[in-house]
């Protein structure tokens, strides 16, 4: 569905290019009958009716009512009436083109809901790819604050250790004072060393 939501994106409603492409789809639909009538005998108005649903399905509602309306014309022009075109003659022609032009617009507006819901549905996927993205970036925060509060609790913990032994080798020193080799002792150096960068 993501492909047809690029194509469909491409084509803006109410563009040149959506317009353009209503008339030549209602073209085709005209064309078709016209240079296959022993094939196509009974079919004109159907053809025209999926012209207007692929028109509005692929460029929307107002490329959609543009091709109802052509529809309608040229339809009127060659197959309600052909030898005498755009004159009413009877209260059959009057029904045919009011029945065309309901049908048409009910077909239209039908396809422009379901390409609605198709887009729509889309967007939805997106907005859900998005949310579980930014779960797993809150779920890897999270993460890392853990790591961090683990590390920093450990490091607290070992700078009280390292306190508890200069504190000690403090005591030491002080009671053996009188001893030359006590102040050149290398464990105090050392765990001075180890308590700085903490």
């Amino acid at each position: 569905m993501d492909n047809l939501h690029v194509d469909l994106a491409r084509i803006r409603a109410g563009s040149l290019s959506a317009y353009l492409l209503a008339i030549v789809a209602v073209a085709i639909a005209v064309g078709l009958p016209l240079a296959f009538p022993y094939w196509l005998a009974g079919m004109p108005f159907s053809l025209l009716y999926l012209a207007v649903m692929a028109t509005t399905f692929v460029c929307g509602t107002k490329a959609g009512a543009f091709s109802v309306g052509l529809a309608t014309l040229v339809g009127w022009f060659l197959f309600i009436s052909p030898r005498f075109p755009f004159e009413i003659h009877n209260a059959l022609d009057v029904s045919r083109l009011v029945g065309f032009v309901v049908v048409g617009t009910i077909q239209m507006l039908a396809v422009a809901a379901m390409r609605a819901a198709i887009l729509d549905n889309t967007a939805l996927k997106a907005a859900q790819r998005a949310l579980r993205d930014s779960e797993a970036q809150l779920h890897q925060a999270q993460k890392m604050e853990a790591i961090g509060n683990l590390t920093g609790g450990m490091a607290h913990d070992f700078n009280n250790l390292l306190g508890i032994i200069i504190g000690n080798l403090d005591l030491l020193r002080d009671r053996q004072s009188a001893d030359p080799d006590a102040e050149n002792s290398p464990a105090r150096p050392s765990t001075r060393r180890c308590a700085a960068p903490i």
